[in-house]
């Protein structure tokens, strides 16, 4: 995990599913360290899963859910 990571911060293109993209988000919210690196491409596998799987998190994050 940590020599992916490692090559991904050098990479231009990152290739992610939906739910590691989405967890890296609410953990970069909550001012923890980015589980994935900003890049200029993000490509996403199962994409068409992306809004179902984002109002879950969307959910499960706000403030009413806590």
């Amino acid at each position: 995990m940590v020599k992916a990571r490692r090559r991904a911060m050098d990479a231009d293109v990152v290739v992610v599913n939906h739910h590691l993209f989405l967890a890296d988000m609410v953990v970069k919210e909550g001012g923890f360290a980015e589980l994935i690196p900003e890049a200029d491409v993000m490509i996403f596998d199962e994409a068409h899963q992306i809004p179902d799987i984002a109002s879950q998190y969307s959910a499960s994050s706000s403030p009413a859910a806590n």
